[in-house]
């Protein structure tokens, strides 16, 4: 007699843990590994341009023909981002402009954008394997840059 209660009791137990168990995975909708069925996010999630994230050395060539100048520069450039299509070009040509990139599979776009207080630019650029190679433009600026992590 006394088991039947302690099975139905046990039941009830397992009944409730088991509907109070919250699946865990990436809730993000715009991860690549989103799913659907997690209610809990345990901060597994993948993003497109994960990697491409790090530091790249890039030799930088730019060409202004307002004053006919062409400069080329080394520089450090750390590509940073959160989540899944746009990253940022940090400290492009070692100023403090950021640029938006937004990542196409291993493409990416530079929309237009102002830098250096009215200098409006757009361009386009690639990730293959740890290199980064990119061209941008703007009225009478032309500047390209490669290089790898």
């Amino acid at each position: 007699m006394l088991k039947t209660p302690l099975k139905i009791i046990g039941l009830f137990i397992c009944t409730v843990f088991l509907t109070n168990c919250k699946k865990e995975g990436c809730t993000d909708e715009a991860a690549l590994n989103y799913d659907p069925k997690a209610k809990v996010n345990d901060f597994s999630c993948t993003y497109a341009g994960d990697p491409y994230i790090g530091t790249y050395g890039v030799t930088d060539t730019l060409q202004v023909t307002m004053i006919t100048e062409i400069s080329k520069i080394y520089q450090k450039v750390s590509i940073v981002g959160t989540n899944s299509d746009t990253l940022y070009l940090m400290d492009y040509r070692n100023t403090d402009d950021n640029l938006t990139i937004l990542m196409e599979g291993s493409a990416f776009t530079v929309p237009e954008q102002e830098i250096w207080g009215e200098q409006t630019i757009s361009g386009d650029g690639l990730f293959r394997n740890d290199s980064l190679f990119y061209e941008i433009i703007g009225p009478g600026y032309h500047n390209r840059g490669s290089g790898s992590k």
